[in-house]
């Protein structure tokens, strides 16, 4: 609550000075991978300059900046609001929606969802989430219906597939109540007009409320280059024969007057930017590492037998070498042992053991799959204890 209260502070204050009338919804960091240039200082210099007073990040497919993302808002007074964009399936297809956590218990469910989804894909395919599932996970999440090439409602109606945009606008309504919304975008493509005459009817119909988005890839138009660029490094295509990724100039990081004067004939769809932010009140926290629980009874004096075992191997097999250095004697050994001994005794007491065996643990493992493993840096991996 303490943080929370700190950043309804920091947005009194923007206020009362006259802050945005918008709030971008659908950000892509670099944490995007290969999609985006928008790194976090920038986002964040970027909204604090236009005195926008909540930011969402919509990475595809993953959460790996919401912690760091939280962090640079709250240094700027910037309310966080952590989300995805992910790729949803049902009876007719996939399509992309952007999924916002309102709370924790949102998080918690954004976080199965996504997890599950990467760990039962196969490496050469894109995850999905099935709408089953998501149904069962809502609690505590906000849905944007997704853009036009691509998007839940977006992809039928730019194909001028009204069964089929109308059976998923009332599924999000059955479902999702007053937490979806339809999602509209403006940039600059020719079909956008049909696509969201028809997703206004859909509105019309279901009743759900109209959300105005930009997808934010890069900083300024100027950047849409660079992102193609990016593209084609991605991809390992060149340039000139790169074809259309569905990115214009217009995916930029545009202004809140830039947004209201877009949508200046829907209002309702701007101001509902401001209302979404006011319902999404997480904020990812800072706690110590989680680590997985190892089958010892004894952790420490698990480390010192496996540590003691592995030095006697170690030492066998090094003296068993052509022309070692190594040849058995007993002031050798000693050498070794007590520096084990002394290692042993540092990582028992910063109470690391349980790091050790998990780590050992996994490198056994790929050593026994023949996977290689490479030799490691620093003090943990440079140590007697890891080598043993």
């Amino acid at each position: 609550m303490n943080e929370l209260s700190t950043l309804a502070s920091a947005d009194n204050k923007r206020q009362s000075g006259g802050h945005a009338g918008f709030v971008h919804l659908r950000v892509h960091s670099a944490y995007s991978l290969s999609e985006s240039t928008l790194r976090l200082n920038k986002l964040a210099e970027l909204a604090a300059a236009d005195h926008q007073p909540a930011l969402a990040i919509t990475d595809s497919f993953n959460l790996f900046g919401a912690f760091e993302f939280t962090q640079k808002m709250m240094k700027v007074g910037i309310q966080p609001i952590i989300g995805t964009v992910v790729r949803l399936r049902d009876q007719d297809g996939t399509g992309e929606v952007v999924l916002l956590a309102q709370n924790e218990a949102g998080y918690v469910n954004l976080s199965d969802l996504i997890s599950k989804a990467l760990l039962t894909t196969d490496p050469d395919q894109k995850p999905e989430i099935c709408y089953k599932n998501l149904a069962q996970k809502q609690t505590g999440l906000l849905l944007l219906s997704g853009g036009y090439l691509s998007g839940f409602l977006g992809q039928p109606a730019w194909h001028g597939q009204e069964r089929t945009a109308a059976r998923r606008a009332k599924w999000l309504r059955s479902v999702f109540a007053e937490n979806a919304y339809i999602e509209l975008q403006r940039h600059g493509r020719a079909q956008e007009e049909d696509a969201e005459a028809l997703l206004l009817a859909l509105a019309d119909e279901t009743g759900l409320p109209l959300v105005a988005t930009n997808d934010c890839h890069f900083e300024t138009e100027q950047m849409h280059v660079p992102q193609r660029v990016l593209r084609c490094i991605a991809q390992s295509e060149r340039l000139a024969s790169m074809g259309e990724t569905g990115i214009t100039p217009h995916h930029y990081f545009k202004t809140a007057a830039q947004m209201v004067q877009l949508f200046a004939d829907l209002p309702e769809a701007v101001h509902n930017t401001l209302q979404i932010a006011k319902r999404c009140s997480f904020v990812v926290g800072q706690r110590k590492p989680i680590l997985p629980s190892t089958d010892a009874t004894d952790e420490n004096a698990q480390l010192r037998r496996l540590a003691a075992e592995g030095l006697v191997n170690r030492l066998a097999a090094l003296e068993r070498q052509p022309k070692s250095y190594f040849d058995g004697s007993s002031k050798q050994k000693k050498v070794y042992t007590e520096r084990l001994e002394e290692e042993l005794d540092i990582i028992i007491n910063m109470e690391f053991p349980g790091y050790f065996l998990i780590v050992s643990d996994f490198i056994r493992w790929a050593k026994d799959q023949q996977i290689p493993v490479g030799p490691g840096r620093g003090s943990g991996a440079g140590s007697v204890v890891a080598w043993a």
